[in-house]
């Protein structure tokens, strides 16, 4: 996160190992989530000035089948 010329890394998603909407920590330099992840900024004072940055390492599209396709897989 960028506030005022100055970054805050948010690493609670590394540390905790039970956090709302992530999966199991895998490694140190990401985590998968269910699609609802949560971030906590408990310490940052969000104002017009603050940018928060995501960097997104890998994504996955799952599809659902229906009844219909599963009877014949």
């Amino acid at each position: 996160m960028k506030q005022f010329h100055k970054t805050i890394d948010i690493n609670q998603h590394f540390e905790e190992k039970t956090l709302y909407g992530w999966h199991t920590n895998e490694s140190n330099t990401y985590r998968w989530t269910n699609g609802n992840a949560w971030l906590p900024f408990d310490h940052v004072a969000i104002t017009n000035n603050t940018r928060l940055i995501i960097e997104i390492k890998n994504t996955n599209t799952y599809i659902q089948q229906t009844e219909k396709q599963k009877q014949y897989a």
